[in-house]
């Protein structure tokens, strides 16, 4: 069975599928079979099932773009606080040399020459507006939703706590440490950084909102207990 991704000249990305090998994707493998089929009767549902996707070593190149692409949007996604309503503001696109770079990394595919800042770009609010309309439908808010449709990414975003063995010092055994979860791997394991990594980054990049809005738990965290708030 094979497949192929084609974007027309009107900037649709669309998949035709083919009962023999001659397509540039031929592929066996049943939960990519089933993205593609996703891909085929929602392209934003496709999208975001791509970008959830678990075993990313067998992707055809041209699916490993997309999937590079719509995960930048379930990283955002990611992002929103858990405490946040069921309805929230639309995600904003990445900035044009964000999405510039991404272009200029594509695998060969049919219709490469309409691939352009703009059709990412509706391509993204189209994602954000499915994933908004499912998320509104929801009583569990954006955490149930990413539960139910990319539990792989749940961590993403978030700062964790965590209580490590300190074997080098018999005086304290133990080490209170504060990571940041950015993303995940390529074996799609959420990748832990020190908080105090993240917190470079952000101020660093004069990013004000994304920094509140990575602390925001954190405040939470320390109205209730008395040790996070000495250490904040």
């Amino acid at each position: 069975m094979g497949f192929d991704l084609h974007i027309l000249p009107s900037g649709r990305l669309v998949v035709h599928e083919r009962s023999d090998d001659s397509a540039s994707s031929s592929v066996s493998d049943p939960s990519i079979v089933k993205v593609f089929r996703t891909l085929a009767s929602s392209m934003p549902k496709g999208l975001f099932a791509l970008a959830a996707q678990a075993d990313v070593a067998s992707l055809p190149p041209e699916l490993g773009f997309w999937r590079e692409f719509a995960s930048l949007y379930l990283t955002e996604l990611c992002h929103i606080p858990e405490s946040a309503e069921s309805t929230f503001n639309p995600i904003d696109p990445p900035d044009h040399e964000t999405l510039s770079a991404l272009i200029r990394s594509a695998p060969p595919m049919v219709g490469a020459e309409y691939l352009v800042v703009d059709m990412l770009e509706g391509m993204w609010r189209d994602i954000d507006t499915w994933v908004r309309s499912e998320v509104r439908e929801r009583t569990d808010g954006v955490p149930g939703f990413l539960a139910k449709h990319a539990p792989l990414w749940r961590q993403v975003g978030r700062v964790c706590f965590h209580l490590a063995e300190n074997k080098r010092d018999a005086l304290y055994p133990f080490a209170f440490l504060a990571t940041y979860v950015p993303g995940l791997s390529q074996s799609a394991r959420a990748k832990h950084l020190p908080l105090s990594r993240a917190l470079e980054q952000y101020a660093g990049a004069r990013n004000k909102k994304a920094l509140l809005r990575l602390l925001f738990p954190v405040q939470q965290a320390s109205e209730k207990s008395e040790l996070v708030r000495e250490l904040l």
